[in-house]
């Protein structure tokens, strides 16, 4: 599912932002914008300072799967 990141890449990385735009494409087929992109690294950086990266990516991908434009049949 991750193509771009690992556990040690932070936002701001060029491989963060590519692997949240990767992301976001694949599951809700549309682009990430700026707002979006800075929320997503706002949760993901303070779910990684409680727990750790690997929490953090699977909060984001949860938001992602629970966000109204992904349906799955």
């Amino acid at each position: 599912l991750f193509g771009h990141v690992d556990l040690s890449h932070r936002p701001g990385d060029d491989a963060f932002t590519e692997e949240l735009h990767a992301l976001h494409w694949r599951l809700l087929a549309t682009e990430l914008d700026p707002l979006g992109q800075a929320e997503l690294e706002v949760l993901w950086h303070a779910v990684q300072v409680e727990e750790d990266a690997a929490s953090a990516w699977r909060t984001v991908l949860t938001v992602l799967l629970r966000d109204p434009g992904f349906v799955s049949y």
